[in-house]
């Protein structure tokens, strides 16, 4: 049986290191929210790259498939997400 240390908790877009790749394992938003975030193309199962935040809860910076989008600091901590490998 493997430890449950080799499954981490995921963590949020916002407390995701900036610069660091992670995938969406979950959104936990309310509809609205997670049909935008679909039409941002942020869906579970995808990968993304945490470029910038801003402090006190400012705007967070992603680059997804070749573009780059600000989020409000709310709507990227319902983004759930699971590290990637440098």
């Amino acid at each position: 049986m493997l430890a449950a240390s080799n499954y981490p908790a995921p963590l949020s877009l916002a407390s995701l290191p900036d610069g660091e790749k992670a995938r969406i394992v979950a959104i936990k938003a309310g509809p609205g929210s997670t049909d935008r975030l679909a039409s941002l193309g942020l869906v579970p199962g995808i990968s993304l790259k945490k470029l910038s935040s801003s402090p006190r809860r400012g705007p967070i910076v992603v680059e997804r498939g070749g573009g780059s989008f600000a989020l409000a600091w709310d709507l990227a901590d319902s983004i759930l997400l699971a590290p990637l490998a440098s």
